[in-house]
């Protein structure tokens, strides 16, 4: 192998290249001289060939050493606990970083601990969401956004983040030196716009290739918040495709809350929606979801009829002559028992409203749906009820009905 040859071999592979020279060309040569040499120069190059081959035992070590660092060793990472939480909630970690999140749940001491760790190279300062839903029962609503602000002292190999929540205010705290710091919290997780990059311990979000709804219907429903905000984003990037579907699933009363809240926050997120094209049905869907007792759907239900001014057919208010707290209902029967009379309190109704095409029918009892007590009936115009005292429910409503004429 000629000079030139040998020069761009070590150029391009470094200390393997003067490996594999000083084994097939400098201990040849050296063992060679060696046997050749005469007695008096015998211990000389005794001395050159054991020292080729201390130079080769020691490049041994340096390239065992550089290949286990680029191929073994572990990428920047940081090691956290969550304490104080019982094995229900589910935590997910939202960041413009494509790094890796691992989470895993332990037992405690009769509870849960969230072990995790974030790989990857964070700078000082950078902040990463954590996700976190008590998964309790109350909706989406519930979510929160946790800030942690990055340190370089996360980064030590015997350093664990230790943060902590606490059920009664709702908090989440990083635990430091023997202090609390509350980490920055919002609750806007529902009907945002999902970012274009997005990482999380489930999956990753994958824009659909022409509209598939079972895609879908597990997004939407999946467990990780993350997930179901993605794929609400990614709903809504579907445009007209997706409407046909989207009025399917609010047509069918067996929909999920995920499933409806879904299509929801997709319809307040896409460009425009001819609404005139919408079924019927779809909107009176929609006017049911705003009378829900879920914070979350009744807000987006809300934000979407107020987006296209789709006025409901009856509204009912706390006081007389159309005062206090108000709520609109389209057609359709909605009981207090169930939740149904939005921000409407029970037993608080005294005025009500109906345009032209629709009656409605306020009843003192839910009667299993069929209501039961007294009940009054009100066709188009503006209306006191009258008061019990004058054989009315005002005060009294648990039940409102609003019929199509």
């Amino acid at each position: 192998m000629n000079p030139e040859a040998w020069i761009k071999l070590l150029y391009t592979y470094g200390p393997f290249a003067i490996l594999v020279f000083l084994v097939f060309v400098t201990e040849r040569k050296t063992r060679t001289a060696l046997k050749e040499a005469g007695r008096d120069e015998k211990s000389r190059m005794m001395f050159v060939y054991l020292l080729n081959w201390a130079v080769i035992f020691g490049l041994v070590l340096f390239s065992m050493y550089a290949w286990t660092r680029i191929n073994l060793e572990e990428e920047p990472t940081i090691r956290g606990r969550v304490n104080n939480i019982t094995g229900r909630e589910i935590l997910s970690v939202e960041s413009d970083n494509p790094s890796t999140f691992l989470v895993g749940r332990v037992p405690v001491a009769n509870r849960v601990q969230y072990q995790w760790r974030l790989l990857g190279r964070f700078y000082d300062g950078e902040k990463v969401k954590l996700v976190f839903d008590p998964n309790e029962g109350q909706g989406d609503a519930a979510i929160t956004d946790n800030q942690l602000i990055i340190k370089s002292q996360f980064f030590k190999k015997d350093n664990v983040v230790r943060i902590s929540y606490n059920k009664e205010k709702d908090k989440m705290y990083l635990e430091e030196n023997g202090r609390e710091i509350e980490l920055e919290q919002s609750k806007s997780l529902i009907g945002k716009k999902s970012p274009e990059t997005l990482w999380n311990l489930f999956s990753t979000t994958v824009f659909a290739q022409g509209f598939r709804k079972e895609e879908f219907e597990d997004r939407l429903q999946s467990l990780d918040p993350i997930i179901r905000r993605n794929a609400r984003g990614d709903l809504a990037r579907q445009g007209g495709n997706a409407l046909p579907w989207i009025e399917d699933v609010l047509g069918n009363p067996k929909s999920s809350y995920r499933l409806q809240l879904g299509v929801i926050v997709a319809l307040n997120n896409m460009s425009g929606v001819n609404i005139q094209a919408l079924r019927p049905s779809t909107i009176t869907a929609i006017q049911h979801c705003a009378t829900n007792s879920d914070e979350a759907l009744r807000t987006e239900s809300l934000k979407f009829l107020n987006r296209y001014q789709v006025s409901f057919p009856v509204t009912v208010y706390e006081h007389v002559k159309l005062g206090g707290r108000s709520q609109g209902f389209g057609e359709g029967r909605f009981r207090a028992d169930y939740g149904q009379l939005g921000a409407l309190p029970n037993d608080t109704a005294s005025s009500v409203r109906v345009i032209k095409g629709y009656r409605v029918r306020l009843c003192e009892n839910e009667g299993d749906g069929k209501a039961a007590g007294r009940c009054e009936e009100y066709g188009e115009g503006t209306f006191n009820l009258r008061t019990a005292k004058a054989g009315g429910v005002a005060d009294r409503v648990s039940q409102i009905e609003v019929i199509r004429k």
